[in-house]
């Protein structure tokens, strides 16, 4: 072999081992990437899970404490009806 087939031959080497290390890198950053945006799914998933049993309880909420102000109201009217007939409750 001559110099310069050595040299081209080296080169050829330095050169694919410098791609299959720069597709090594894009692999490990697509790979981490994908891993990132996993997690961004989950954290999502789990705030808007989180989210929606909040909103469920303050809704749940608002629900009983209306059925409570309905009663009162129908216990009030009542009583007052009955007052108004001399009727006891």
């Amino acid at each position: 072999m001559t110099k310069q087939t050595n040299t081209n031959l080296y080169s050829d080497i330095r050169m694919t081992d410098s791609l299959e290390r720069e597709l090594l890198q894009r692999a490990m950053r697509d790979e981490i990437d994908a891993q990132r945006a996993e997690a961004m799914r989950a954290t999502f998933r789990a705030i808007s899970k989180g989210m929606n049993r909040a909103f469920k309880g303050v809704f749940n909420t608002i629900v009983e404490a209306r059925k409570h102000q309905a009663r009162a109201a129908l216990r009030s009217t009542m009583a007052r009806s009955a007052n108004l007939h001399g009727k006891a409750v």
